[in-house]
This record gives structure tokens, sequence and C-alpha cells, in this order.
């Protein structure tokens, strides 16, 4: 397991553009989120005690947003595949190895932006309009558990696309066209009062906003009462990933570098 561990972890120090990305996302992404939520509080008006689960609202939604967490599923992985690296690896190892590695890899990224955005939140909150806005410890430690698990259920949900499409551009295309598809479902289908939270977006989406409707309204903070909603993604997810391991032993390894 370290083995692999380093192995991730030397490839997204060694790759000039994981590099990039890392440093470039560990600037903007807690900037353009305290710019957001400045506005919201100074433009918007939000109430005082609102401002904590609109600036986490923020901070999930964002980081699943195209240009964050994906990028780093979908291009990455995706570049393995299309240029062959899949084939060396499990050449020289095996198709286990190679998927243990991956999942791995959507652990350190998960942690990665567990701790951008818990300090991204921090400031957020402590540098607030609102003086006399208190956060207590429980509420960035629910916050922090909560982000950690939704977003490797994120990964692990667009980890099994990528294995499945195996390009980097079109498993991005597909997200971007089934994510308006969702959207456009679930707009269409609240007419009729229908929920179509069960769709595997809106699904992950679950674990921190009620139907998976990325609104303020519904966001919530995970608390005891909450294990049934929180139980069914993180099945879901788990089925999704076996499932998809059982694909990728049973496919021919030269279709992987079509």
């Amino acid at each position: 397991m370290k083995k692999i561990l380093r192995l991730e972890v030397s490839k997204i120090l060694s790759r000039k553009s994981m590099l990039v990305t890392l440093i470039v996302t560990s600037i903007i992404f807690p900037l353009g989120m305290n710019v957001i939520s400045y506005l919201s509080v100074t433009t918007d008006k939000i109430a005082e005690g609102l401002q904590a689960d609109q600036t986490s609202l923020f901070i999930f939604h964002f980081i699943h947003l195209y240009l964050f967490l994906p990028v780093w599923i979908f291009i990455f992985i995706g570049q393995e595949f299309s240029k062959g690296h899949v084939n060396r690896v499990v050449f020289l190892q095996s198709r286990k190895f190679y998927f243990l590695s991956k999942l791995f890899y959507c652990f350190l990224i998960s942690t990665y932006f567990t701790i951008l955005g818990l300090i991204t939140l921090i400031i957020a909150l402590t540098t607030s309009p609102y003086e006399l806005l208190e956060i207590g410890f429980s509420y960035y430690l629910v916050f922090t558990i909560q982000l950690f698990f939704t977003n490797l259920a994120y990964s692990l949900l667009l980890l099994s696309a990528v294995f499945i499409i195996r390009s980097p551009v079109k498993s991005f295309v597909i997200y971007l066209v089934w994510g308006f598809l969702e959207g456009m479902i679930i707009l269409l289908m609240r007419f009729y009062s229908i929920d179509f939270a069960f769709l595997p977006i809106q699904l992950v989406r679950s674990l921190y906003v009620r139907n998976g409707i990325p609104q303020s309204e519904d966001f919530y903070s995970w608390t005891i009462h909450d294990i049934g909603t929180i139980t069914i993604p993180i099945l879901f997810v788990t089925f999704l990933t076996l499932v998809t391991y059982r694909i990728f032993q049973k496919r021919d390894i030269k279709a992987l570098s079509d």
C-alpha cells in the first residue's frame, strides 16, 4: 500500500501539468470563494446566521464544478488511458495494482480538496463583515468529515465514468451533457412533484443538500438523524466502484490504448 501511495504522490509532484494545476488551484480557489462569500454578505445581505451554511454550500458546490475536482479525475486519469500509461502499469504490475492506485489517487485528491475547503471556510468566516459571527469547533469538524466523504464519493463516481469511457475529452463532454440533462430533468419533474434525487450526480449531491438540489435553503450539516440519507449514496458509489473494477478486470487491455 505504501508503494501505491508513493507512486501516486510522485506522479502529482513530477508531472508538470498536475503540479501547476495543484499550485493554481491552491491559490485561486480560496481567493474566489472568499470573494463570493464576502459579496453574498455585502451585496446580497444574507442574514448573519446563514453565512456559515451559505459559504459551506459554495465550497461543496464549486469543488465539484468543472474546473476543479472533475479536472483531476477526467483529465489526468483519462490521459493515462489515452497515452498508454495504463498498459505499462498493468503489464509491469497487474490490473488490481492499477485500480488500487486510482482509489488511492481519489483518496489523495479528496483529502487535498477537503483541506483546501476547510482553509477557505476558516478564512471566509474569520474575515466576515459580521464582527460578532462565532462558529464553534464542532461545525468545522462536521464540515471537514462531510466534505471529505462527499469529495470521495464524487471522485469515485467520476472515476467509474472515466474507466468505462477511457478518454479524457469524451469523459468530460459526456459529464457536461449528463449534468445538464439531470438538471433539466429535475426542473421539469419538480412541476409534477416527482423526486429524481436518485439520479447519479443528484444522489451524490444529497450528501450535502436535500434532494440533490444545490440551493442554500437545502444545505444541511450531518447529524445522527441523517444516517439513512447518507447511507444510500455511499452504498451506491461503493457498488458502482466494485462493478467498475469487475469491468476493468474483464476488458481487453488492448482496447485501453485505443
